[in-house]
This record gives C-alpha cells, structure tokens and sequence, in this order.
C-alpha cells in the first residue's frame, strides 16, 4: 500500500500516512486568528521533475487524482511527544530492514527471540529480531552462540528519528527526500 510523507511547517519529517488520510489533509481547512478559513495542508513538488513522477495516481467515481508524495503541513499541531518506538514485530522488522539478521533473506520472515523464552529470554527491543523462517527453525529453542549461528548485526531499541528513517527507507521515499532536502 503506498503512504505519503508529512513533513511539518519546517520540512522535517515527521509521519508517513495513507493515501486516503493524505486526500483528507490536503482538503481540510481551519479559521486562522483572523476567521478566515485556510488549508491545513499542501503538496510539495519539486519543479525540475514531472508532477506525474512525485504523485499516486487514485482513480475515484470515474475521476483520476494526482496525491502528492510529500505533504506539508501550513501550522505547527500540538502533538503528544511519544518517548519510545513501540514494540511491534512491523516494527522490529523495520529497524532490522525486512531481512533475516543471521542470513540476510528478504523471505517468508517473521520474529526470533535471540534468547529464547523457555530459557528467560524476555519480550524486548534487544531480544527479537527478524528471521527467516528456515534459520528459525535451524536456531529452534538455542541462543545464537549454541546454534552455531551468527547475527550481522545486534538488536538495539531505535530512536524514534532512526525509526521514521528505516520506514521512509522501507517505503522508498528516502530518496525522494534527498532530492528535495539533501541526504537524510
């Protein structure tokens, strides 16, 4: 499913949404101080490139509409600050880049505890990580070292900035990003 980036008032990155939630924000509008009704948000191009290349084509009610891929908010929103990426296997396999961390497949993944839990092994950022379903079962109720079997990389909580990095990477829209602000 494609998502569109919402950038805040200052070009920062702050969320990725579905398209039909983008279509919503492009149209809503609010009173400014003065009651006058102004757009809460708006597309971002870049205009050396085609319009038709940074946009989702949606076809609705016989109509055909171009959604940005970037979306700009026009005021700052009073958001709560959330401390911590939630633990989620979406999100474990985000920060592990959707690939097995003892192989590096792309396929058939889902989650290994690093220490398993019939053996103490909790419920963590630092305990799971993505596997392919081969090397999990090849790992089966063992830890790493007695499964013979290495990680490329250790499981660590990620900010919530490399987060939203790894899922813009996941998405595609790293690069679309860095043709706009430089590297990400």
């Amino acid at each position: 499913m494609e998502r569109v980036l919402i950038l805040d008032p200052g070009y920062q990155p702050i969320n990725e949404v579905t398209v039909r939630k983008a279509i919503k924000l492009l149209f809503r509008e609010r009173p400014n101080e003065k009651g006058r009704m102004m757009r809460v948000a708006e597309p971002v191009y870049n205009d050396a490139k085609p319009r038709e290349e940074q946009s989702i084509i949606v076809r609705m009610a016989g109509s055909v509409f171009m959604v940005p891929r970037i979306i700009r908010l026009v005021h700052y929103i009073r958001r709560k600050m959330r401390h911590s990426v939630p633990l989620s296997k979406k999100n474990i396999m985000v920060r592990d880049n959707f690939e097995c961390v003892y192989c590096g497949s792309k396929k058939d993944l889902t989650i290994d505890h690093v220490t398993p839990q019939s053996k103490g092994g909790k419920h963590s950022w630092d305990n799971m990580v993505t596997a392919c379903i081969h090397c999990n079962q090849k790992k089966r109720d063992r830890t790493p070292n007695e499964a013979r079997m290495y990680m490329k990389r250790q499981p660590i909580q990620p900010t919530i900035s490399e987060h939203l990095h790894s899922r813009l990477r996941a998405l595609g829209l790293d690069t679309v990003l860095d043709e706009f602000f430089g590297s990400v």
